[in-house]
């Protein structure tokens, strides 16, 4: 199995960003906060093994874009990502109830 880098793009780093500061400054919970952000690091981490078993996404929007999904393994969170030869590029993170589709760039 081929290991591949991961990079995650500035754009994907604001809006981790985003929630985190959400969960320390809204909900007031640093912990989760942290907690979210080791799911997060872990999920991509293991996108440098698992990125080419992950299958085309049923949304039309994602696969014209090249994108695919991959959930937190233990928060309501997700990346969106795409392979390029031996890279995987993170592109964006969500939160489940989201309605990520429109603020696709």
């Amino acid at each position: 199995m081929m290991e591949r880098s991961v990079v995650i793009t500035a754009h994907a780093e604001a809006q981790m960003d985003r929630h985190l500061s959400y969960i320390v400054d809204r909900l007031r919970n640093p912990q989760a906060a942290e907690s979210v952000y080791r799911d997060f690091m872990a999920t991509a981490r293991s996108l440098s093994i698992t990125a080419g078993s992950i299958g085309a996404s049923q949304d039309a929007a994602l696969r014209e874009r090249r994108l695919k999904r991959v959930n937190f393994r233990s928060h309501n969170y997700f990346l969106l990502f795409r392979e390029e030869s031996d890279t995987v590029v993170i592109t964006n993170v969500y939160h489940f109830r989201e309605n990520y589709i429109t603020k696709l760039e």
